[in-house]
C-alpha cells in the first residue's frame, strides 16, 4: 500500500472521528497522524493537497470534498481517491474505508 492512500486515509478514520468545523479539524487531525506515523505533518498535509492534484488545488479543496462525504455523498471524494491509487491494496483500503464510514447509514 502507497503511503499516499494510508496516509490520507488515516486523517480521513480521525476526522470520522472528530467530526467538528473542518478547516480547524484537518489542522488538528493531520499533526496526529503525522506523530502516529512517525512523519512531519507537513508530510502528511502534502499528501492530502499536492498529492491528490489536479482535482485538489489547496487545503480548501480537500475540505470541500471532506464535507461532501459528510454531508452523505462520497463519491467525488472516494472518485479522487480512487484516481489516485497506485496498488490494488490502495483501492482495496479506499474501498474498505467507505464501507466502513459510510454517511448514509
Amino acid at each position: 500500500m502507497s503511503a499516499r492512500v494510508d496516509q490520507i486515509v488515516q486523517v480521513l478514520e480521525e476526522m470520522w472521528r472528530r467530526q467538528a468545523l473542518l478547516g480547524a479539524f484537518r489542522e488538528r487531525t493531520v499533526p496526529l497522524v503525522a506523530k502516529r506515523l512517525g512523519v512531519e505533518a507537513k508530510t502528511v498535509h502534502d499528501k492530502l493537497v499536492r498529492q491528490l492534484g489536479p482535482q485538489v488545488k489547496e487545503s480548501r479543496d480537500f475540505d470541500r470534498l471532506v464535507a461532501r462525504w459528510l454531508g452523505g455523498d462520497p463519491q467525488p471524494l472516494h472518485s479522487v481517491l480512487v484516481a489516485h491509487a497506485i496498488t490494488e491494496d490502495d483501492r482495496e483500503r479506499i474501498a474498505s474505508f467507505f464501507k466502513h464510514h459510510d454517511t448514509a447509514a
